[in-house]
């Protein structure tokens, strides 16, 4: 978890405001008894570093009520669904994020966790390239496996300071094919350990590039016991993913 000052006690950008996905007139499913999501380790939270100076302060006027992403899925009806623009830090300077949280009980047991992020900075974005003269369709595209490395980039920069609490032990096992949609995407497996009161966890991330906007999903389950059962109906919620075509902008 990122540390507003070095010097005081850690305090944590609060978690969206979560709601019953049952109001997003989502796909019903039989009734599964869950308590309200409470904060955890793996909030979204502000990246940050243990240099004051160098971070934006977590103040309230810099969080801000966010809304759904451009997507569709399907949920258990008691999952509770929340959206919130955060800041993250790169270099020196604040950016806006959107966040967006799932959370609820699994058919197998345990609690699983997605949060999607879109609109985020990245590391390093993909350069454009000038067609070819002359030449009448699109040329296959080169920038396939730099997108690639750019979106594993971001998954592992945000996974730990904006996803997970900056203070855990957390384990990857290296880029690995992953998907969401039936679509490939690039990401790795990881636990998270020895975080400071929290239960340990695990999970991926898998992150695509979809009408030039950049996603990240990453799907986690409490406690690391209930993993193994659960990954398959997590995998299902990252299969019944859509993505929403973009809003033509009318000309002026």
């Amino acid at each position: 978890m990122p540390r507003v000052s070095s010097a005081q006690t850690p305090t944590r950008t609060p978690l969206p405001s979560l709601t019953p996905s049952a109001t997003l007139s989502l796909p019903t499913a039989a009734p599964i008894q869950t308590e309200p999501p409470q904060p955890t380790p793996t909030s979204p939270l502000l990246a940050a570093t243990a240099t004051p100076s160098l971070m934006p302060s977590a103040t309230p006027n810099l969080l801000r009520r966010g809304s759904p992403p451009p997507l569709t899925l399907d949920l258990p009806s008691d999952w509770r669904v929340g959206y919130q623009i955060v800041p993250v830090r790169v270099a020196l300077e604040a950016y806006p994020m959107n966040v967006a949280v799932y959370r609820g009980a699994l058919r197998e047991g345990g609690i699983g966790t997605l949060i999607v992020l879109w609109g985020f900075p990245s590391i390093a974005p993909p350069p454009t390239l000038p067609p070819l003269a002359g030449t009448p369709t699109a040329p296959p595209d080169p920038l396939s496996d730099f997108v690639s490395r750019a979106l594993y980039s971001d998954g592992l920069r945000l996974l730990q300071g904006a996803v997970i609490d900056i203070t855990c032990n957390v384990g990857t096992t290296g880029q690995t094919p992953l998907s969401v949609a039936g679509r490939a995407g690039v990401g790795t497996y990881f636990s998270v350990t020895q975080c400071q009161g929290e239960p340990d966890t695990a999970g991926w991330f898998v992150g695509v590039r979809v009408d030039n906007r950049n996603y990240l999903f990453y799907v986690y389950v409490e406690p690391v016991e209930a993993y193994n059962a659960a990954r398959a109906q997590l995998q299902e919620i990252l299969d019944s993913v859509r993505f929403l075509a973009p809003t033509p902008t009318a000309a002026p």
